[in-house]
């Protein structure tokens, strides 16, 4: 057996092992150090993540970044052209601007058409969310879609009733930087219904079309998508005497009863109609029955309706002969909100 050395050394091998465990004990307890330093800092930046996301109402947390721009459309409760109560019909078509920053012009989407097929809406070419910092998208939608429309710099736009009168005008604002864009739609005219019946002294009284309406009224109308307001602006031209073709509700004829009926109907600018006049054509009457229509104040999503009744000459507060009947009639009118 071998005795250790009286100087009380190791052996040289001896040492050289106890000090390369040392060394190795030494650098593990470094790494061990910066392991627990690394983690600690992972976890404080997942943390401090964590909460932004929270704050920002964000479930996803960046997932919306870089996907497809999708949108939702309904309307306020009321009437509409083409719209079933607070929702759209297949074809319809809505046209939009967006804007990305602080541009004045519609850098995003510019006139951009927009269809329902039935169940989502659909347009091409599709646009993306922006992948930088959830920067936020500005949107101005308008129903329905026309290829001319332009958006003015101050963010107006102008629109101008058709002859037949017989498009409805809606309007919608959002701002978002991620998921569905949802836009609710506010109606920007007013609608006029006409009705008629026939008093019980009148045997029978059928229509079989509408000639026109000839009144004076307001045609254009400009919105402010900046401060969310609507004017009719003054001009030799608005408010005009105008004949519109409005279209009968009816198919080919009418026969008018004592309770009422629908005639026609027609959306308009808000504002006064004045010296207005329906034109019928009736069966038997060789000529066109003229109705007077008083003054009234259209409103913006409203409803005025006319209601025409149909009496004997000898009762009517107006007298007029169309071929060989009598054709006297009374006019009460009401308006309604809906």
């Amino acid at each position: 057996m071998r005795e250790v050395p009286h100087d009380g050394h190791l052996p040289l091998l001896s040492t050289r092992l106890f000090t390369t465990a040392a060394w190795a004990a030494w650098n593990f307890h470094i790494m061990l150090k910066h392991f627990h330093l690394s983690l600690s800092l992972l976890l404080l930046l997942l943390a401090g993540g964590l909460t932004a996301c929270m704050n920002e109402g964000n479930d996803d947390c960046g997932a919306e970044q870089g996907k497809p721009i999708e949108f939702s459309a309904a309307a306020e409760e009321g009437w509409q052209t083409r719209v079933s109560g607070t929702t759209f019909s297949s074809g319809d078509k809505f046209g939009i601007f967006a804007f990305y920053g602080s541009s004045t012009e519609p850098n995003f989407m510019n006139n951009q058409k927009v269809e329902y097929d039935g169940t989502a809406w659909t347009y091409s070419p599709i646009k993306y969310w922006p992948t930088s910092n959830y920067a936020e998208l500005t949107f101005y939608a308008y129903y329905p879609y026309k290829a001319s429309t332009t958006l003015t710099t101050e963010k107006k736009l102008t629109f101008t009733m058709p002859d037949d009168a017989d498009t409805d005008f809606l309007v919608a604002r959002n701002t978002q930087s991620r998921g569905a864009i949802t836009l609710n739609f506010t109606h920007l005219l007013g609608k006029v219904v006409f009705k008629i019946m026939r008093a019980p002294a009148v045997s029978s009284f059928n229509i079989t079309g509408i000639t026109g309406f000839s009144v004076t009224a307001n045609r254009t109308l400009t919105y402010d998508f900046a401060h969310l307001t609507s004017t009719s602006e003054s001009s030799p031209e608005n408010p005009s005497l105008h004949t519109y073709t409005l279209q009968p509700t009816f198919t080919s004829s009418l026969t008018v009863g004592e309770t009422e009926s629908e005639v026609a109907t027609g959306y308009f600018v808000p504002g006064e109609l004045t010296g207005g006049t329906l034109i019928l054509t009736r069966e038997g009457g060789s000529t066109p029955m003229a109705i007077t229509i008083p003054a009234k104040t259209v409103e913006a999503g409203k409803t005025l309706t006319y209601h025409i009744t149909v009496t004997p000459s000898s009762s009517g507060s107006s007298a007029g002969r169309r071929g060989n009947i009598a054709t006297e009639y009374g006019v009460r009118v009401e308006t309604t909100a809906e």
